[in-house]
């Protein structure tokens, strides 16, 4: 009666049993698994160059962080700025210039007017002269003295000592020695062949 029992219960959980099947999963496969998951996820982060931050609350979509690349800055230059006092011309006189040049004026000893062709100064040292209106040519033999013109094609000055202003010139020659001569407006042509003398822009 007992061994019928046995029989029944085994044949009872036999039944139960089929159809069932049981799986065993090794702990190291798994391992395995989730190295893999956690290498690959770290590639992508690193060939994308950004980080994906996780979800706050549900329904958020996740923040994205990108790193931008540093960029450097530089400063503009310009070829225009350069140079760009190389060809000014001189259209007043300096502060020193004019005191002096106005100061002169004032105490003039002797004016002419020149047309076309003015020569002067022979034998007659250290006089203030002024000259009325333009010259094609003027010739300067006088000593010491001061000369006030205004626009001359060519200049000779043959004496020595003198400090000359000219309101504008092509051509100045200067064959005496220690002469001081100032221009505004374009650069004359200036040829030199005596000693110490000074011959600039008037600005």
């Amino acid at each position: 009666m007992r061994v019928l029992s046995a029989l029944a219960l085994s044949a009872v959980l036999i039944a139960g049993l089929t159809g069932c099947s049981v799986s065993v999963s090794e702990p190291d496969d798994e391992q395995t698994s989730t190295d893999n998951a956690s290498s690959d996820a770290s590639e992508n982060t690193s060939e994308n160059g950004s980080a994906t931050e996780p979800a706050g609350e549900a329904g958020e979509p996740a923040e994205t962080v990108t790193e931008d690349p540093e960029t450097e800055e530089s400063t503009p230059t310009s070829n225009d700025e350069a140079g760009a006092d190389s060809d000014a011309v001189a259209t007043a006189w300096s502060e020193e210039e004019a005191a002096y040049r106005e100061s002169m004026l004032d105490v003039v000893t002797r004016t002419l007017t020149c047309d076309g062709e003015l020569v002067f100064g022979q034998n007659e040292p250290g006089q203030i002269v002024q000259i009325d209106g333009p010259c094609d040519h003027v010739v300067v033999h006088m000593d010491a003295g001061v000369v006030v013109a205004g626009e001359v094609g060519t200049i000779d000055v043959t004496g020595a000592g003198n400090v000359i202003y000219l309101d504008g010139a092509e051509t100045i020659n200067v064959g005496g020695d220690a002469n001081s001569i100032s221009w505004l407006g374009a650069t004359p042509k200036v040829t030199d062949t005596g000693a110490g003398n000074v011959v600039i822009s008037g600005s």
